[in-house]
């Protein structure tokens, strides 16, 4: 499969949508107002085995009156095998935000064994997140830095597709670092996933 469009039934109260195959989990695309469609570069593409479910995980705003969303989802077929086949790698921290914290940390990490070309990254955080950077240091000790942001709209989650894929050389460090602020006194959880599609 080459690309993946969503038309939402009702695009009023649809903030986001995001796509991932049931039986494994890969993430296969999102939707968002600004983004419509999720498609794959000419050399690339997802492999579904025979028989996948496709789960749908949609955002929803609400409205004054009831409604009923049913949406339609387009997939696109390649007509061949592509020579890459994308995959998610996964990175992951959780834990607790004490009551008073002012910058909490959440960091992972991971040193690329092999050569990545990167297509978009999709992150999920819990209430409270302040800030998030996505960056690859490289092995001559540069740093690229792929993805910031202060104060992310958690009633907006979207996914960053990269204009152009990113190509990270073997021996590349690729990490993420989250922050959060939590004035209450509860201990709420807190942490960050991100998902890099990548081949």
């Amino acid at each position: 499969m080459r690309a993946i469009e969503y038309l939402p039934g009702d695009p009023r109260i649809v903030r986001a949508a995001f796509f991932t195959v049931q039986e494994t989990g890969q993430w296969l695309g999102s939707w968002t107002p600004w983004y419509g469609f999720t498609l794959l570069p000419a050399n690339a593409s997802y492999r579904l085995p025979a028989g996948s479910h496709i789960a749908a995980e949609i955002y929803y705003r609400g409205a004054k009156d009831a409604v009923t969303d049913q949406g339609t989802l387009g997939l696109f077929f390649a007509d061949r095998p592509t020579v890459n086949s994308v995959s998610d790698l996964v990175f992951e921290a959780k834990g607790d935000v004490p009551a008073g914290t002012v910058a909490q940390r959440f960091r992972s990490q991971t040193r690329l064994a092999t050569n990545l070309t990167a297509l978009a990254l999709r992150l999920d955080t819990a209430a409270g997140a302040t800030s998030i950077e996505v960056s690859a240091r490289k092995a001559d000790g540069g740093t690229e830095v792929l993805l910031f942001g202060k104060d992310l709209p958690s009633e907006w989650p979207t996914a960053y597709i990269f204009k152009a894929p990113v190509r990270l050389a073997g021996g590349t460090v690729l990490s993420v670092t989250t922050y959060y602020s939590n004035p209450s006194l509860a201990l709420p959880p807190g942490g960050i996933r991100l998902t890099v599609s990548r081949y």
